[in-house]
């Protein structure tokens, strides 16, 4: 479902430092998509279909080689889509999704710590540690993007059909005049802005966030 929020109902906003360009592949895409493994017959369309987990880690990679200049995470020289999607597949050869996904934040922290490792960069995870409510989720993830780190979004199932069972990357926070918040993020390829309070306030039986920051060696 679209959601249009009006410049003026906003009274608070906080983005990555470069949220607009993100990962955009081919001046396009807002980040990668996970069909593209398929596309370029890396993966199997089973295990594209479960690599939505990978792409957001791809992501994250992707935008922090540009934005810290480590290119051994990003290695390749252009951001078309072929490329990207080389990238996805790097990504894709640690984090090594089962054939229920990326399930948890811990499966996701062991195998992208391990592809940091790989290109001797290390990234170090920032857990949410706090009373799970609205609060301090929303605070987990404004702290996150004022430090320009995006924050990797779990839900398995939900009634936000765009969420159920995936992951998608968190770039921007907006709250509005009454009280609502929202997120907008990199899902699919393309931007999208969801309800924050909808998410939280759907049952799931598990839900998790998590973000990463590069550490000094």
């Amino acid at each position: 479902m679209k959601i249009d929020i009006s410049l003026n109902d906003i009274v608070e906003e906080i983005y990555i430092k470069e949220y607009r360009s993100f990962s955009v592949v081919e001046e396009k895409y807002y980040g990668g998509y996970q069909g593209w493994l398929t596309t370029f017959m890396l993966t199997s369309k089973f295990w594209a279909d479960r690599a939505c987990g990978v792409v957001a880690a791809a992501n994250i990679s992707a935008y922090k080689s540009r934005e810290l200049n480590i290119p051994s995470i990003y290695p390749y020289k252009t951001r078309n889509k072929m490329d990207f999607t080389s990238h996805i597949y790097d990504v894709f050869k640690f984090i090594n999704p089962a054939f229920y996904g990326v399930p948890t934040i811990r499966n996701m922290v062991k195998g992208f710590v391990k592809f940091g490792q790989s290109r001797g960069v290390k990234l170090e995870p920032v857990y949410f540690r706090n009373k799970w409510n609205l609060e301090n989720i929303i605070t987990y993830i404004k702290n996150g993007l004022q430090e320009n780190n995006p924050v990797m979004l779990l839900t398995w199932n939900t009634n936000v059909k765009d969420l159920k069972n995936h992951w998608i990357t968190i770039t921007g926070f907006i709250r509005t005049k009454d009280g609502k918040s929202y997120i907008i993020t990199s899902n699919w390829g393309r931007m999208a802005t969801y309800s924050l309070d909808d998410w939280f306030k759907n049952y799931s039986l598990y839900k998790g966030l998590i973000y990463f920051k590069v550490a000094a060696n």
